[in-house]
């Protein structure tokens, strides 16, 4: 079921394929895009404390349905875990007061949230939506668990005729969860850009919205610092250990050492960018 996608970019992928359900392009409607649910968050918290709800992607209609004027609203949780059982985490997401979703102007009193997983292999998540998009087509599990009419009927008629396949490509090369090696794979294009004859110095900010593409807007504000932190430490080991020399940084801004002939330097740069992406130590968790 989809196993030749759980590879080193899986997470990426799984991102990548999920956020198409939101479009609508020449090809293709997405299943959420067609209930109007054209808006979304990546992990916005709704509450602060500790057991705070924070889904990976809340997502509404802004304009409401014709027929009752109310908003869908989803929350999906993704995950490439194997062994991942997120019950309890999804079942919190449907607790949600409604107060704390007019902050985006979702009008929930009638329509309630409905919870999905998006996944790459079916697993363990029995009382909840499952939305598989390992294989060739969209596969849904456990439909009955979506209340709301509009997105149930939605996710029925794209269940296994969704072609995955031909899913327009995204910009986005790390999501807010890419861990070490993963986020290190998806910073190097924006890294070598730096070293094009325009640039001259960079902020760790600079790269995470490079590499975020189309994400950037649709991000929260911590988890975006929360992302950019992550950027900055694993460039602080880069130049450190990699291109020393190569790029100096000062306060917050790295700027670039221009010596040498652009064309041979960029091969140098690319090669030690390469032993880098290889290099297993890790700069954080």
């Amino acid at each position: 079921m989809g196993t030749e996608f759980l590879n080193d970019d899986s997470r990426i992928e799984l991102w990548q394929r999920t956020v198409q359900l939101f479009k609508n392009c020449d090809t293709y409607t997405g299943p959420f895009y067609s209930v109007g649910i054209t808006s979304y968050e990546i992990e916005h918290v709704f509450s602060k404390d500790k057991d705070g709800f924070k889904p990976d992607i809340f997502g509404w209609s802004p304009r409401g349905t014709p027929e009752t004027g109310d908003d869908q609203t989803i929350a999906l949780e993704l995950t490439v875990d194997k062994t991942a059982n997120k019950n309890g985490q999804l079942l919190r997401y449907s607790q949600i007061p409604p107060e704390n979703l007019r902050v985006f102007g979702a009008k929930t009193d009638k329509s309630p949230i409905s919870i999905l997983v998006s996944l790459s292999e079916l697993r363990g998540h029995d009382s909840h939506c499952q939305l598989d998009l390992g294989g060739k087509n969209l596969v849904c599990y456990n439909l009955d668990s979506i209340l709301d009419e509009r997105i149930h009927d939605a996710l029925k008629a794209a269940n296994g005729t969704f072609d995955i396949e031909k899913l327009s490509s995204s910009d986005f090369t790390i999501v807010p969860e890419s861990k070490h090696g993963e986020l290190k794979r998806g910073m190097v294009q924006a890294i070598m850009e730096m070293f094009s004859p325009d640039a001259n110095s960079f902020t760790a900010r600079d790269i995470t919205i490079i590499c975020l593409g189309e994400l950037h807007k649709h991000m929260d504000i911590k988890a975006l610092n929360d992302l950019k932190s992550k950027v900055e430490t694993e460039l602080d080991g880069l130049i450190t250990k990699h291109l020393k020399g190569e790029i100096v940084k000062k306060k917050d801004v790295y700027t670039i050492n221009k010596s040498g002939e652009a064309q041979s330097r960029r091969k140098s740069i690319s090669s030690k960018l390469n032993n880098w992406i290889n290099d297993p130590q890790r700069n954080f968790g």
